[in-house]
């Protein structure tokens, strides 16, 4: 990881471990499995413990919805349907922001530009064979550039509960 520094700008390499988990099962197929398994994040329910100063009933909240996979879907970016812009019809690929607000807080408290990173970014989408494809970067891969030890810890748990989930979700 190579540093160089112009003025104010600095700038860093750094290597990313890609994954890409094929499935034999079709995107629908896929796609039904993951948003059944991992909820949707609802701040909705959770700003309004922390406008009461309720932090506990905030984590609560935060925990309850990320249970059982122990995350939740952040963001949802529906790639496919953007390509009907330049292809004329939708194609089957969404991407997800997929994390845990808990792991996030607890990655940022050490370096708020781990920020960057959470959550982890996940794309699947159609083969042309008819069968989904799963991809996103190693969380400890990418955690890594910050260079700190407990960042790293927290990481490397991420890397399995997300990989044992989309492998599950894949088979």
């Amino acid at each position: 990881m190579a540093r160089v520094k112009e003025d104010r700008v600095t700038t860093q390499l750094f290597t990313v471990e890609h994954i890409r988990i094929g499935s034999t099962r079709s995107f629908g197929d896929v796609r039904a499995a993951l948003e059944s398994r991992v909820q949707a994040l609802a701040l909705d329910r959770v700003v309004p413990f922390m406008k009461k100063g309720d932090m506990a009933g905030a984590r609560a909240e935060l925990e309850r919805q990320a249970s059982p996979a122990g995350l939740t879907i952040v963001y949802t970016v529906e790639h496919g349907v953007a390509l009907s812009v330049e292809q004329g019809s939708p194609r089957p690929a969404v991407a997800y922001g997929i994390g845990n607000f808990l792991v996030a807080i607890s990655i940022t408290k050490h370096d708020l530009a781990a920020g960057l990173y959470a959550p982890i970014r996940v794309v699947l989408y159609g083969a042309d064979d008819g069968t989904a494809v799963i991809e996103y970067d190693r969380p400890s891969s990418t955690f890594a550039l910050f260079g700190d030890t407990a960042i790293d810890v927290v990481a490397k748990q991420l890397d399995m509960t997300l990989k044992n989930m989309l492998m599950d979700i894949a088979n």
